[in-house]
């Protein structure tokens, strides 16, 4: 799953910000990666986390 993120200032784009999720660590996140490449993604952040592990109260 990826995220866009585009902020802007009047009509001029600042930066154009993107993130890479997978859920564990035997996934592979390269195909999300070249996803966010190709659109022209300035910033990429890459997210690995479980849900199953999440202590949520």
């Amino acid at each position: 799953m990826s995220h866009v993120t585009c902020f802007k200032i009047g009509m001029e784009i600042m930066r154009r910000i993107g993130c890479v999720r997978v859920s564990s660590i035997d996934q592979n996140p390269a195909r999300q990666y070249k996803q966010l490449e190709e659109i022209g993604m300035d910033i990429i952040f890459e997210e690995k986390l479980s849900g199953a592990t999440k202590n949520v109260r």
